[in-house]
């Protein structure tokens, strides 16, 4: 990659919708929620760069269902609880392209509207959400284009545990992916935020926190598919479960 691209992604780092990500809560007592953000700062969903929201069950086909997501202020939800959904639900965002102006701002615009730019990048997100029912979905692969698939069986989950987990991409492991695991509560600032490396078969071990949500999230820059409106294209995927006290 040539050093002025280089130089694009690096003025691309601070770019709000890099530290937003795409995150599903499905509780096993509650409804499904859609959420956009992270601690501290969510956002409003996007309803129109919501491209899909499907329910994965054991048996039956996938179910697509953003077309019953309820607005709920910033969330969507489904009405309904997780004893009536299928284990697990994925869901793809088209963040679209954001132009980082000369001013230092940053518009979710393409960057050919503009007489001027400094950089421009195109976002893409994934999200997976397990609700604990069926242990063999803890490990399912959906097939997005970024995913993150737990590579230990459910059984292991426990409060301060390990988990190791792959990055895929394009459904081959991705190795020096840097993956970081939240709570989906507490806010941080981006330089205390633990990431954990992939390693040659691209699986990082990540240190479970307490009881409550595990929030898994990795991004993965790739070059282009539109050179003239981006100088790279960001993927986020994000996979979330409730681990239970013990």
């Amino acid at each position: 990659m040539r050093t002025d691209i280089w130089l694009c992604l690096a003025a691309l780092t601070s770019l709000p919708a890099v530290a937003h990500d795409l995150i599903l809560f499905q509780d096993p007592r509650g409804p499904l929620a859609v959420r956009y953000g992270h601690p501290g700062d969510w956002q409003d969903v996007d309803r129109p760069k919501l491209l899909e929201v499907v329910l994965l069950g054991p048996a039956a086909a996938p179910r697509e269902i953003s077309s019953q997501l309820v607005r709920d202020g910033s969330v969507y939800r489904l009405d309904g609880t997780g004893d009536e959904l299928p284990s697990l639900v994925a869901a793809r965002y088209d963040n679209g392209f954001w132009s980082k102006l000369p001013d230092g701002s940053f518009r979710n615009a393409r960057r050919d509207g503009f007489e001027r730019t400094e950089a421009g990048l195109s976002s893409f997100k994934y999200a997976k959400a397990w609700n604990g029912r069926d242990r063999s979905a803890f490990n399912r692969t959906v097939g997005h284009r970024l995913e993150l698939v737990p590579a230990d069986p459910a059984t292991v989950l426990r409060p301060g545990g390990t988990l190791r987990v792959q990055v895929l991409w394009e459904g081959k492991p991705v190795v020096g992916a840097r993956v970081e695991v939240g709570d989906g509560v507490t806010a941080k600032r981006e330089e205390d935020i633990a990431r954990f490396e992939t390693d040659a078969q691209g699986v990082a071990r990540l240190p479970l926190g307490g009881a409550g949500w595990q929030v898994l999230a990795v991004d993965h820059d790739t070059p282009p598919a539109v050179p003239a409106l981006a100088d790279t294209d960001r993927h986020v995927a994000t996979f979330t479960f409730l681990l239970e006290p013990r």
